[in-house]
């Protein structure tokens, strides 16, 4: 099966920007109280990026991307202390018709 693009509108990557420019920011200033713990940076800046599913309104889009999209943005640590622990973050998309 061919994988299908998907082309994400200027509205929706425009909200994205606009709270990783923030937060990006605050997480910043927990650089001071925690450069010398690497899992603590990360774990701030997972927490200071986190954010609940998010809707903006597409109504002027190539054909197909109209309507409410939902984004957010979520902090998930893998195994703790020791060997290769883990972090991941994602965003996640959905176009809903």
């Amino acid at each position: 099966m061919a994988r299908r693009t998907l082309s994400i509108p200027y509205e929706v990557k425009n909200a994205i920007k606009n709270h990783l420019k923030e937060h990006c920011e605050i997480a910043l200033e927990g650089y001071e109280s925690a450069n010398e713990e690497e899992d603590t940076l990360t774990g701030d800046l997972g927490a200071t990026l986190r954010i609940r599913n998010q809707k903006v309104e597409v109504k002027e889009a190539q054909a197909g991307n109209q309507g409410t999209w939902n984004w957010s943005i979520n902090y998930h640590k893998f195994r703790g202390r020791g060997q290769m622990p883990r972090k991941i973050y994602w965003v996640q998309m959905v176009s809903l018709s």
